[in-house]
């Protein structure tokens, strides 16, 4: 489990760098800042993702990016939250993960049913494998800390 909590904890360091770099893009001209750094990636204009990347910056208001912030940092903060407590073999921590977890399956259903691809497939089976894995282990393993006042009183058998 500690593998997972480290994902975990990279996972939201990654959205934390990326809220970061959103809220610097607020009240700045977008489209210089996408040319800026296709030039400095040496990347050709005539790319079909670089022209509908142009495409799509252009409808992207200062209310959006501080929406996707703002997305991105409670969504890191729940990461953590998850890292943390699945660190102290915390119940709840689980169900927490399987449900962030399994909550991307359906988009992923979605996507293949749209146009298939390798690539959401393969992360299809790897979300179904995550949520099958984290409730075996919740099933096989019964000392996991519940994370409760109640833990003592339960285990105790008083009362």
């Amino acid at each position: 489990m500690l593998l997972i909590a480290v994902g975990r904890l990279g996972y939201g360091i990654i959205l934390v760098m990326v809220g970061v770099a959103i809220f610097n893009l607020i009240g700045k001209n977008l489209d210089s800042e996408l040319s800026g750094l296709i030039s400095r990636w040496h990347l050709g204009s005539h790319i079909y993702y670089v022209h509908w990347l142009f495409q799509k910056v252009a409808n992207v208001s200062p209310e959006l990016l501080i929406v996707l912030m703002a997305g991105n940092f409670v969504y890191a903060a729940l990461a953590f939250i998850e890292a943390a407590g699945l660190a102290m073999g915390r119940r709840w921590a689980y169900w927490l993960v399987i449900f962030d977890t399994a909550s991307f399956i359906p988009i992923e259903v979605y996507q293949l049913y749209t146009g298939f691809s390798w690539s959401n497939l393969g992360l299809l089976i790897f979300y179904i494998a995550s949520v099958v894995y984290l409730v075996r282990q919740l099933t096989r393993r019964p000392e996991l800390n519940p994370g409760f006042i109640v833990a003592p009183i339960l285990k105790s058998g008083t009362n």
